[in-house]
């Protein structure tokens, strides 16, 4: 596996436990505000039944929008979206009953785009693209049922393509020219 393959999926865990522990945090019945101790909200939403339940957002310190998305029964439904501390996108994805199906799309700090691709069942499964900080594709990869497939990506220290051919032996390799030096640092 690659370190953007990698990254990617510690980020959305680690995202993922962080959803978990604000709700558990605000967890109660009816609507739920919480605040900082400098007077700014935290979170917002209702809970039914002891579930979450439609919009719920929650927010930086400074005010600004961290997440904001709609829960189901408890499980995250529709369209999620993440920002950075400065108001930057950060992420959007699309989940039905708590699990990533659809597109996914990252944004790093800047604005440029970092990562897009689909998933089905919390499943990678299409071509997946990943780009650098000044928008330059660097890499693509082929997922089935969350399976790489077939893909290419610039090694972070040779300044050179990796080549991931199909565990089974099945499709065709190909090449994907990047002749810019890609700095190794800007994968968080």
């Amino acid at each position: 596996m690659s370190i953007r393959y990698n990254l990617l999926h510690y980020s959305k865990i680690i995202g993922l436990i962080l959803l978990i522990i604000l709700i558990k945090l605000s967890f109660k019945k009816g609507n739920n505000e919480e605040f900082y101790p400098n007077g700014q909200k935290i979170s917002s939403g209702i809970f039914i039944d002891g579930k979450a339940e439609g919009a719920w957002t929650w927010w930086y310190q400074n005010g600004n929008k961290m997440t904001e998305g709609m829960f189901i029964n408890g499980k995250r439904n529709g369209t999620w979206s993440t920002w950075y501390k400065n108001s930057q996108k950060k992420s959007q994805a699309t989940y039905i009953d708590d699990k990533l199906n659809g597109s996914y799309t990252s944004w790093h700090e800047n604005g440029e785009g970092k990562y897009k691709g689909n998933y089905k069942d919390d499943k990678l499964d299409s071509i997946q693209f990943y780009y650098d900080t000044l928008g330059r594709l660097i890499g693509k990869k082929q997922f089935k049922d969350g399976i790489l497939l077939l893909g290419t990506s610039k090694n972070l220290s040779f300044d050179h393509l990796i080549l991931y051919p199909s565990p089974k032996g099945e499709g065709q390799a190909e090449f994907l020219e990047m002749p810019y030096l890609m700095n190794p640092y800007e994968f968080e």
